[in-house]
């Protein structure tokens, strides 16, 4: 069997192939190696060069390769290129999700969330608003229960309030402040103005909250 390459007869044991299954053609141990030394440049210039200008830079390299054969490589390499592209994006979207997950844990810390101002109203005693962020909204919903349904009637019997509900209504309205501040943070507020909340029933036991406000960067005066 002769060198694909070089055209000289191989010798027992040492018949290779250049990149494996790409390019299925035999080469002798010299030419691999001069076909691996070279693959980094090819690498670089196949994104801009035409098949002849490969051939002739392969053979410029001392690597004579059949025009018949060269499609097949330049095809492999391109595949290969697209390929690594792919690949290359995937992990910059990796990458990408890993930095936002890790810049959350920093802004969402508990402290984040103490240091957020509140108000119905719209500005705070000793701040100006430098700059509105957006209007943002937080939702919750909660379900009531059994019990609290049965303790309810029986409150609505005798004229009573029903701590059961109060209790519920209490834990949806700071889940929904909750997640206000968590689309406030995420967007570069450190306050909310013009707070105000919405209760809406479901089903009948099936509680819902909605928190809005506006989002806004405060700074002393």
């Amino acid at each position: 069997m002769n060198c694909n390459c070089c055209n000289q007869k191989i010798k027992a044991f040492t018949n290779t192939y250049v990149l494996n299954e790409i390019y299925i053609n035999h080469c002798c141990a010299d030419c691999n190696q001069k076909w691996n030394d070279l693959l980094p440049s090819i690498s670089v210039k196949i994104e801009t060069s035409s098949i002849d200008d490969l051939i002739n830079y392969i053979q410029q390299a001392g690597l004579p390769i059949h025009n018949a054969n060269i499609s097949l490589f330049y095809e492999s390499l391109k595949i290969m290129q697209d390929n690594k592209k792919i690949e290359l994006e995937r992990e910059r979207k990796k990458q990408e999700e890993l930095d936002r997950e890790n810049m959350l844990k920093q802004l969402l810390r508990p402290e984040s969330y103490n240091n957020i101002l509140l108000t119905t109203g719209f500005n705070f005693d000793g701040y100006k608003i430098v700059n509105y962020c957006g209007i943002y909204s937080g939702e919750s919903v909660l379900g009531t229960g059994f019990i609290s349904e049965f303790t309810a009637s029986v409150s609505d019997i005798t004229g009573t309030s029903s701590k059961n509900f109060s209790g519920k209504l209490y834990k949806a309205k700071e889940a929904a402040i909750k997640n206000l501040k968590t689309q406030c943070l995420i967007n570069g507020a450190n306050a909310i103005i013009g707070i105000n909340f919405n209760y809406i029933t479901f089903s009948s036991n099936m509680i819902g909250v909605i928190a809005n406000g506006t989002a806004v960067q405060i700074e002393k005066i």
